[in-house]
């Protein structure tokens, strides 16, 4: 009977330690942190679109007051460049128009090329000089019909580009 006994509590105790190896290898295991899921990076074949925006952007320049070059006005020079409208309404605060809101309708209506009023490539040109009596804003649609792209135009000064460069 000892020896039945003894095979007994030997069984045992090797059951007890793989039991406690086996709880305590679960319990080390849970610890792991989890590894990061890859994520993957579009392949070539996959064309990236970026979002389209809601409204044309359109660039402003202010140009010095046209000339009469053969009959034809032009501009000759271009003082300032707007990245958009909210930029060139800022400028708007500074030096006022004789109608703001008409303005602001027609640069709206120039970006979207719209009510007879246009843009050219995304560019739209005024300038502020005399109407009537008083210093205003001048959207002139006589500037955008031809389709000339003043800023891309040969021998058009850009008066802007070196502006920027002397701020930095």
């Amino acid at each position: 009977m000892p020896s039945t006994l003894l095979k007994f509590v030997g069984l045992g105790s090797i059951a007890a330690a793989g039991g406690g190896i086996t709880l305590g290898a679960m319990k080390f295991s849970g610890t792991e942190k989890p590894t990061p899921k890859s994520v993957e990076a579009p392949s070539e074949s996959e064309e990236v679109v970026p979002p389209i925006p809601t409204e044309p952007t359109c660039v402003i320049y202010e140009a010095k007051e046209p000339v009469k070059k053969d009959g034809v006005d032009e501009f000759t020079e271009l003082l300032k460049k707007f990245e958009n409208k909210e930029e060139f309404f800022k400028e708007l605060q500074v030096r006022r128009s004789t109608n703001e809101s008409g303005l602001k309708a027609e640069l709206d209506d120039a970006c979207k090329n719209l009510n007879n009023k246009r843009s050219v490539n995304g560019n739209i040109y005024l300038w502020y000089g005399r109407s009537g009596s008083q210093e205003t804003w001048i959207y002139a649609t006589r500037m955008h019909d031809k389709n000339v792209d003043w800023v891309n135009k040969e021998g058009i000064i850009k008066s802007f580009e070196t502006r920027n460069t002397q701020d930095r």
